[in-house]
């Protein structure tokens, strides 16, 4: 309304008027001097803004692939096992034809387990352990990028126990698997502590190896974070018995020692 009347205190005012009559000037909806006055002001404000559209540019119109979501069936090749040495691989003889393999068990649905965030440079994340069925496990899958596929593969050596809510990454050619909640069955010893133990897996050779550490170190948790920069570990959070913690550690793969931030 004040915009409407300070047009109409520049328009003028003719004898006989009244002010019903200018503020219809001010609306457009009568004639006259002020009427055209009125008119010539509104047709410059429409080409001043329709020469402003035009100089904006046009939307893009978002391709129909800018939306990543899709659903593809996961192919589940024969598992992964480790030849024993001194066995031969059975043979059969050549008339009988060779049976097909048996393909790895599907490795969802699952939750808590550990998936490392990045790939290796041959397009390959590892996934460990997690809740299946109620029950904590401590299988190793190997999933594939390039033909998204899910292996189950066989370890050796010292293979952590069964967790759940643990963090793994990948550093070159080994996986670090830390924390995790290893008390998640009611038939054991709750009274004791949970696994804090640091495990690396060689990709390779399929095989565990527990760091022995030295020093202090956090208590063993679940539902953390972990990264690797250059030769530090770093473990953030996660909680204790039901407790949250904030607290950051470092572990250096070289000296074997963890060191609160």
């Amino acid at each position: 309304m004040q915009e409407n009347y300070w047009k109409v205190s520049n328009c003028t005012v003719f004898p006989g008027s009244s002010n019903l009559r200018v503020y219809a000037v001010s609306l457009g909806i009568t004639d006259g001097p002020s009427a055209a006055l009125a008119q010539q002001q509104r047709h410059q404000a429409r080409s001043d803004s329709s020469s402003i559209t035009r100089q904006l540019p046009e939307p893009q119109q978002r391709p129909a692939y800018a939306y990543p979501w899709s659903a593809r069936r996961l192919l589940l090749p024969p598992p992964i096992s480790i030849p024993k040495p001194g066995v031969a691989a059975p043979t059969l003889p050549s008339p009988s034809p060779s049976p097909s393999p048996s393909p790895s068990p599907s490795p969802f649905p699952r939750f808590g387990h550990a998936l490392s965030a990045a790939a290796t440079t041959s397009g390959e994340l590892y996934l460990f352990g997690g809740l299946v069925c109620e029950t904590a496990r401590n299988d190793l899958y190997l999933f594939s990028i390039r033909d998204i596929s899910a292996t189950l593969v066989q370890t050796s050596s010292e293979i952590p126990s069964p967790r759940v809510g643990h963090a793994s990454t990948i550093v070159g050619n080994v996986l670090i698997v830390w924390g995790g909640d290893t008390k998640t069955d009611p038939w054991s010893n709750q009274s004791e502590k949970q696994d804090d133990g640091l495990y690396l897996l060689n990709l390779i050779s399929r095989e565990w190896t527990r760091v022995s550490m030295y020093g202090s170190a956090p208590a063993g948790q679940y539902g953390h974070a972990v990264t690797v920069v250059r030769t530090k570990f770093f473990v953030f959070g996660g909680q204790v018995d039901g407790e949250f913690l904030n607290d950051l550690w470092s572990f250096d793969l070289t000296t074997r020692k963890f060191r609160s931030i």
